[in-house]
Order: structure tokens, then sequence, then C-alpha cells
């Protein structure tokens, strides 16, 4: 059984009762070619500001569709020199597969020559219509529709061009289709259920079905494919991303927590997955960040919103009846002295909560307000709550210093367990027992960069480090390294101990604490590991690694050039991903089902996503199969996750561009 929420979600209603079940396959939609032309993207907006007076010419034209070079700075560039040139353009229709959808579509490939200085004027496109009514221009990527802009009638000048703004045809990376369609036309890639809800089966295999039901919201919803963004290889992707959706089976419903982006305000949305009809219910918080929510055995939810702007941070936690009705509701004090010691909680930041008889255990990391040094440093602490008067039973202190990310479970055996991801302070991946008192392990470290210069930022020049210097990369014997190489997956308790998950960098040998090759932000794929502990993992008498696996011992030279040893015990590696330019792990998901664990993750490049793959382990992490590609359709947040019910995978997901609420079954032969 899984710890956190998939023991909560664990009802197994009858199959048959479910509609999605009985979902369609995805409508598909094939462009069909009538002209092509290579546009070689001499004209300009029209205006005579610093010369951009050339306008729509002949060459740039194709069916209703023209393309002209965009201001930048000081022209409207057309030579090459800071544009790209020569776009090659066809036009034809855009029909569906179920024949409601035919109508005109221009597909765009990349530009044939790229500016040789660098990009300044965008080539934007510009249509003209027919009739005066209202229009929807959308684009067609990779199989899914998005709305590209909105045309009201009012804008309409039949015959005359209009620019399309939110689409620039030089920044495109990868083949694009755009279609036009008056804005009552319905263009979409699932079937309609009724007036809330569409949906489609978007995946099929021997082993698996992954079904989507989407339903209309109200308000500005996180967006699951835009909102993180941060692959292996970017700077994002060090730092944690907080829980955006909260959801809890409720008899066959599911009720969702999510906080509506326009406004602050905490909403709750109730999902009927036999009918698909969805409502909404008033909720009663303060305008705020929602940061973290659980629920108890009854059905009682507990949310915590951060307020506020840096210095003047404020933390409320709620608890509610499934209905919605607030039942209390608490200040938690941020104070430095006797408080949480929070100045700032941003976007970096994440806290998460779980219940276990009585009580909350909340995990929570921030900026701290200054310290004696003067400087606002950050780190994590851990926090027990009294669910019924909200008040802090006790602040049990750092968890990690620099944390990155953190989760909270309920421990079957009460209290709590904590993972969290710490750059320093522990250097790894640590976890704790929490109680009446916090006692922590460290179960996984990981390699660190090493200054390239002898003097460090302090001012004192410390000793070459010859043992991972090759060639003309030279190391010295300090090191200030922010980067973790690394993500936390989950925890899963395996009977006879519990089973970590989660993302590393090893080398081609698998060892994690190779600080040779600790060069950039990724430099070997990205891959999940594995190691399995004592459910008793601080009682420092026992053997704490369970598993067999890779070990290794090393360390690293702190800012000061002391040596910090480290070591790694029992580590697996699950997956072989081997070249970091096309294949790494992100986003990992674990949970139990039935008698094996199931593994979701994200593949990535290193700014890149590519698709999604599900992968069983047996309890002692041996992989059984190979991982299988479950497509774009399933798109996994950060700090997001799934839980069963009905005996099928629920994930939850939003998008913003169409105002949908997405969950995702995923039902395992």
């Amino acid at each position: 059984m899984k710890l956190a929420y998939t023991f909560i979600g664990m009802l197994f209603l009858a199959q048959s009762l479910f509609s999605q079940s009985n979902h369609p396959p995805l409508i598909s939609y094939d462009f069909k070619p009538e002209e092509s032309k290579v546009l070689p993207g001499l004209s300009t907006d029209i205006g005579t500001k610093y010369g951009c007076n050339i306008g729509i010419l002949e060459e740039d034209k194709i069916g209703n569709l023209a393309i002209a070079s965009e201001l930048y700075q000081n022209g409207c560039y057309t030579d090459g020199r800071y544009n790209h040139k020569d776009f090659p353009v066809e036009f034809g229709k855009f029909v569906s597969s179920d024949g409601s959808v035919s109508v005109e579509a221009y597909r765009f490939s990349l530009a044939q020559k790229k500016a040789t200085q660098f990009l300044g004027s965008p080539h934007r496109i510009h249509l003209k219509f027919e009739k005066k009514q209202d229009y929807v221009i959308y684009s067609f990527i990779q199989g899914a529709i998005y709305v590209m802009e909105e045309i009201p009638a009012s804008k309409v000048v039949p015959g005359e061009y209009h620019k399309i703004s939110n689409f620039s045809l030089s920044g495109i990376g990868v083949e694009v289709i755009a279609f036009v369609a008056p804005k009552d036309l319905r263009t979409s890639v699932y079937k309609s259920i009724n007036s809330v809800a569409e949906g489609a089966k978007v995946f099929s295999s021997s082993n698996v079905n992954v079904f989507k039901t989407r339903y209309d919201i109200t308000g500005e919803i996180y967006d699951s494919q835009k909102g993180f963004t941060g692959g292996p290889g970017s700077h994002a992707n060090v730092y944690g991303f907080g829980r955006q959706f909260f959801y809890y089976p409720n008899g066959y419903d599911l009720d969702v927590l999510w906080e509506d982006k326009s406004n602050n305000s905490v909403k709750l949305s109730r999902v009927d997955l036999q009918t698909n009809e969805k409502r909404d219910i008033n909720m009663s918080a303060r305008p705020g960040r929602l940061a973290a929510a659980t629920t108890d055995d009854d059905g009682n939810l507990y949310y915590l919103v951060m307020t506020g702007d840096v210095g003047k941070i404020g933390a409320w936690i709620y608890k509610a009846n499934r209905n919605g009705k607030v039942l209390n509701s608490n200040a938690l004090s941020c104070a430095k002295s006797g408080g949480m010691n929070i100045w700032n909680y941003d976007s970096d930041e994440i806290a998460t909560l779980a219940y276990k008889n009585g009580k909350l255990g909340l995990i929570i990391s921030r900026t701290m307000h200054k310290s004696n040094d003067g400087l606002n440093h950050q780190g994590a602490i851990a926090v027990t709550i009294d669910a019924n008067s909200l008040e802090v039973i006790k602040n049990l202190g750092q968890t990690s210093g620099h944390s990155f990310d953190n989760i909270i479970y309920p421990d079957p055996n009460g209290g709590f367990i904590g993972m969290d991801l710490g750059d320093n302070y522990p250097r790894g991946i640590n976890m704790h027992k929490i109680g009446d008192m916090k006692r922590s392990k460290l179960v996984y470290t990981f390699k660190t960069a090493h200054g390239t210069s002898a003097k460090s930022p302090a001012g004192r020049s410390y000793p070459f480090y010859k043992e991972i210097s090759r060639g003309d990369q030279k190391f010295y014997q300090w090191s200030n390294d922010n980067h973790t190489y690394s993500e936390l997956g989950d925890v899963i308790d395996l009977g006879d101990g519990l089973g970590v998950f989660f993302i590393g960098e090893p080398d081609p040998n698998g060892k994690a604490i190779n600080n040779g090759r600790a060069i950039g932000y990724l430099h070997d794929s990205r891959n999940i590991g594995f190691v399995k502990i004592s459910k008793d993992f601080t009682n420092y008498g026992e053997e704490v690694v369970l598993s067999k696996g890779i070990s290794e011992s090393g360390g690293f030279y702190t800012f000061g050039g002391r040596w910090s040893e480290q070591e790694n015990k029992g580590i697996s590696w699950l997956t072989k991903y081997n070249d970091s330019e096309t294949s790494n792990v992100s986003r990992l998901k674990a949970l139990k089902y039935k008698n094996e664990i199931l593994l979701f993750w994200e593949q990535w490049t290193p700014f890149k996503y590519v698709s999604t793959f599900m992968m069983k382990v047996d309890l002692n992490g041996k992989p059984k199969g190979a991982p299988i590609d479950l497509g774009t359709h399933l798109r996994l947040n950060r700090r997001d996750e799934p839980i069963i019910m009905n005996g099928r995978v629920i994930f939850l997901s939003g998008n913003k561009n169409d105002s949908k609420l997405e969950v995702i079954e995923i039902a395992i032969k």
C-alpha cells in the first residue's frame, strides 16, 4: 500500500459503473493540401515608422493567408540578417475523421534560411475573411488542438487582412497546422459527452487503456502542459514545483481542490465519474496560493493557503467538510521567533500536508527572515498540527537546508514519514520520522561541481583537485554547488520495508558520486533510482539499507575547503537511458497497484518534453517488462500525486487554453 494519498483513494467500485469505458477513440484530423509555396518573407507590416511601409506583396500570399515581417527596434527586417527567410507553406483543408469539420487550413514548416546575425523581426501570419462573423484561429501540433486567437466579428473587415499577433512563424520548432473556423463550429479531438464534458480513449495497448475526460470550468486553471516547463537541463528544474490539484474519492464522485489563478481563490469541483457531470461547490478561504491539502478518515478537507508579499507572508490553515463548509480556520505564525520563520514563500517553495490519528503533518520550505549574518536563508521545516483546533503542536525544526522539494506521508505505524531533497545540510534525499520528535536519515546522495579557479568568491585560494580534473578541465578543492541532479519520486510501503523511488544522474558505471561529471545542469542521462530501506530507518542499531545494488563512497570539498564524506548503498537503476541529449526521466510517480509497483514518468531532452511512459516493477524494485510509451495526452506535474479509484489509476491535469479540468483514468489489463 502506498503511503500518502493512494490508500485514501482505494475504493473498489464496480467498473461497469464508469462511463469512461465507453469513450470512443480520439477524433483524428487530416490535412489535405491543395497548393504549396515557399513564401520569401519580403513583406512588412503596413506603417511608416522606420520605413516599415512595404505592405503585403503577392509573393508572400497563399490562399487567404500572407506573411509579413514585424518591427524590431529600428526596422522591419527582410534581408536575412535579423530575420528568417523562405517559409514553406501549404494551403488546403483540415478534415475530421467523423466528418464534422472541413475548414480552411495552412501547414507551416521551419524556415529554410535562418537569420545570419540573430532573429530580430519575427514573421506573423495575416488572414482575410469572406464573412463578418466570429472566428477562431486554431493550431494543430502533434495531435493536439490549441486556440491561437479569437477574432470577434467587430474586428473583421471582409477581404482585408487581419494580423494574428499570437503566432510567430519564425519561432516554430516543429511542423504546425493552423486552421480557421467559425466560433460556433465545435473543433476537438474529443467526443462530446454532455453540456459540460468531452472525452476519448487516448491510448490503448495489450497492457493498458488510457481514458481522458475533460470538464468545463469557470476561472483560470493551472495549465499542466505550460505551467512548469523546466526540463532536466534548465535552472528551473533544480527546484521543485508545488502540487496544483488535490483530489479525493467521495463515493462515486471525485472531489477536486484547485486554485483559480485569476483571483487566487480556492475552488472545489465535484466530478461524477458515472455520469460525467460536474458541479462546483462554494469554498471559503482568503485569496492566496493553495499550497497544500489533505483529507481525513471522515472525508474532511484540510488546506493551507499562503497569502501576502515578501516580508509579510501569512499562512492560513482551513478545515472543511466535503460540502465545502468551513469547520475551523487558524493563522499559523510566520514570525522569526516562535513561528515558522517565513519571510517569503514563492513559486519555488513546496508545502506538503498529511493526516494521521487526529494530527496533521506539514513540511514546508521557505525563505527565512534575516539571520545574524544578514542573509535570508532557505530551508524546510516539519510541523505537527492538531486537526481539530488547527493549532501548532510542535515545530520540529529543519528537515534540510536549501530544501528544493518535499513530500510527507501518514505512517501506518503512527506519525508521519517525510522526504525532502536538499543541496546541503545534508546533500541528498533525506528521510524523516516525524512525531513527537524528528529523526532523519540520508538515503541517496550525489555528485558535486567544484570550483574551476583556485580562488573562490570569498577570495581564498584552494589546491588543485587532481583526482577529477581531465585535460583542459581543471577543478579545485572547493565547491558551492546548488544543483542536485535529482528529483524526488515517491515512497512505497513494501510490507517488509520502504521502497524509495527517485530520479538521479548516474555515470555509465551507475555511480552517482562522480564529481568529475558534475558539469552544468545535466551531463549524464537522468534515470529512475531505487533503494529499499528498513521501516525503522532511524534505528541506528539496525541495517538501514535492505536492497542489493550499487554501493559507493566519496565526498566533496565544501565552500570552506573541508572534505565532506558521502556514501550510497544498495542503489538500483531501473531505466537505462544513456544519451542526455535525447532521453531523461522527469516528473516521476510511483504507486502500489495490487502486488506490483507502477511507475509513471515523462521523458525529456534537456529542455523539451518528449512523451509519457509507464513501467511495472515488482516489490523488490525489479522491472517487469519494458517501459510502455503512453503518448503525450498524460502530462505529469512535478509534485501532483495519482490515486487509485475503482481499480484504476487516476491523474488530474488542467488545460488553461481550453478552460478544462481533465481526469485521466488508466485501466491496467
